[in-house]
């Protein structure tokens, strides 16, 4: 008789292997559809899981090996649910999917029934890819793909903590209670699509606003976004700083920046300290004295004694406050987390504006 259980435990290490190139080749593949995620996640499942999902007396495997199709396993959690289905689209162009054994499980459940929608694609490698020398290995290998929204990534934590996995297990007291909570996160999901829907309309109008030139558009930070790399304003203020010795930093490093680092809200932070609300009232105060902010630039970078990197719209940052003083002292900036060495390097060179 064979034993499955050892063979998998051999097997093993390859299959590890490829849930890591597996998720690797996901993230890479996610980057290049332009599909933002929270989160990635993967597993091998464990030998003795293994064993427990091959004995379950409702299975029957003549060869669990390649029977048990989520040996691999990759979870994918994205921001909205839109994007459910733009991941899944991407599966089926990149990689076989199996149908028959792929499915939504929210979509299984009843009117009355509380649950969490969560997407399972079992997936396999396309010949144009297996037949590669890296991937051969991996070829008659199949995985399962968890795609999930944080929400309901955040109701199948949380049930699991509960120890609930369907409604049978449920008392009937907390079954409503669950249903309903259900029914919230299920809403909130569908809100927070339209919201992101709602707000590309808005960014939208933006942009036809400004390249009509309206300018007499609320500060934000999509309003700021537009008008920064789309100005002359903007241009000329950053070739200003890049001429007086200031650097962009590498694709790299600005394209890893997280939305705690967003470079446009520190620009937004700054005009509303300066009571600057309008795009035309930052045109305004931005386009004044340019040669006046060239030597605040050079000022900086010669009181600085390491390579400065900045941004477009740190410059432009930096252009505000030089505009506008009064509102950017040193228990401003440090409050704002500023470096004590930048704030004393700023405040003395805005000292010398006159």
């Amino acid at each position: 008789m064979i034993d499955y259980a050892e063979d998998y435990r051999k097997k093993r290490p390859t299959y590890e292997h490829y849930t890591a190139r597996l998720s690797e080749l996901i993230k890479t593949l996610l980057v290049g559809y332009k599909i933002k995620i929270h989160a990635i996640e993967s597993r091998t499942k464990e030998v003795e899981s293994f064993q427990q999902k091959m004995l379950k007396p409702e299975k029957k495997y003549n060869d669990p090996i390649h029977q048990i199709t989520d040996l691999c396993g990759i979870r994918v959690i994205v921001y909205y649910v839109d994007d459910l289905m733009r991941v899944g689209d991407l599966l089926e162009k990149e990689f076989v999917v199996d149908l028959d054994n792929s499915s939504d499980r929210g979509s299984l459940l009843k009117p009355n029934e509380f649950g969490y929608r969560s997407h399972h694609y079992i997936i396999s490698l396309k010949e144009s890819r297996s037949s590669l020398p890296e991937w051969q290995t991996f070829s008659s290998i199949k995985a399962e793909i968890q795609v999930r929204t944080v929400l309901q990534h955040a109701w199948a934590a949380i049930s699991h903590a509960l120890q609930y996995k369907n409604n049978e297990e449920v008392p009937i007291e907390l079954a409503r209670k669950l249903f309903r909570v259900s029914g919230l996160l299920e809403l909130a999901d569908e809100e927070f699509t339209g919201i992101k829907k709602r707000g590309t309309e808005i960014s939208a109008n933006v942009a036809t606003a400004l390249s009509a030139g309206n300018l007499e558009i609320t500060v934000d930070g999509d309003s700021l976004k537009q008008y920064i790399e789309a100005s002359e304003v903007g241009a000329k203020i950053t070739q200003l700083a890049l001429n007086a010795g200031f650097q962009f930093p590498d694709e790299e490093v600005y394209d890893s920046l997280d939305d705690t680092e967003d470079p446009f809200s520190g620009l937004a932070w700054a005009c509303n300290q300066a009571g600057i609300s309008s795009i035309s009232k930052l045109d305004e105060v931005c386009s004044k004295d340019l040669d006046s902010l060239s030597k605040f630039f050079r000022r900086l970078i010669i009181a600085n004694d390491t390579q400065w990197y900045g941004t477009k719209p740190w410059f432009v940052q930096l252009a505000v406050m030089f505009a506008c003083p009064k509102s950017f002292n040193a228990k401003v900036l440090l409050k704002k987390g500023w470096g004590k060495d930048v704030v004393a390097n700023v405040i003395d060179s805005m000292s010398l504006k006159k």
